[in-house]
């Protein structure tokens, strides 16, 4: 059985997309404080 590679990209993306929340939310309390 070979990987859903349509799954990957779906995880990969989720996973890049909420590092990239977390760096803005860190940015966001950082500019705040």
């Amino acid at each position: 059985a070979r990987p859903n590679v349509i799954d990957l990209q779906i995880n990969l993306s989720d996973l890049v997309l909420s590092e990239f929340i977390d760096n803005q939310s860190r940015f966001f309390n950082f500019q705040t404080n």
